[in-house]
């Protein structure tokens, strides 16, 4: 039976790590072997907006079957919470088995919690089956837009 978890940094991060590394990931997860420690997840909860930090873990038994993060947000000038998911991974061996709609449904529960006014995630134009997952979900509305990324120079 599948069961979602928020986590904290108070869980076992070494283990969640260990968790997500040992999962088998895929090119359309972008998740590389070995991308996740204790030490990046202590940093992820230390660096990140306290009580509007929401990390979900998807576990069956004992195993990881996806995760989710995603932050609250604060809109200074219509005084709108939304909450924006910023990644919904499952793992290559657990797709279609419900897990990125139980993740969905529990970020959704979050967003009633704190009274968000709207979830909001993007997904890659060419990715479509991430796509056609979030369009059965029933979207309010699906906005195209273009994406920018700039790389800080160090």
């Amino acid at each position: 039976m599948k069961s979602i978890q928020r986590i904290s940094n108070k869980n076992d991060l070494a283990k969640l790590a260990g968790d997500i590394n040992q999962a088998i990931w895929d090119k359309a997860n972008d998740i590389a072997q070995d991308d996740f420690t204790e030490a990046s997840l202590q940093n992820f909860f230390e660096r990140s907006p306290g009580n509007d930090t929401y990390f979900l873990a998807c576990y069956e038994g004992k195993e990881l079957m996806g995760f989710g993060f995603g932050f609250v947000l604060h809109k200074p000038h219509s005084h709108e919470t939304w909450l924006y998911i910023d990644e919904l991974d499952v793992a290559a061996s657990h797709r279609r088995k419900g897990v990125g709609k139980a993740l969905m449904q529990e970020f959704f529960a979050i967003a009633k919690e704190k009274d968000c006014e709207e979830v909001w995630l993007g997904a890659e134009a060419d990715d479509k089956t991430a796509n056609a997952f979030y369009k059965s979900l029933n979207p309010t509305e699906t906005e195209p837009f273009v994406g920018y990324t700039f790389k800080v120079e160090k």
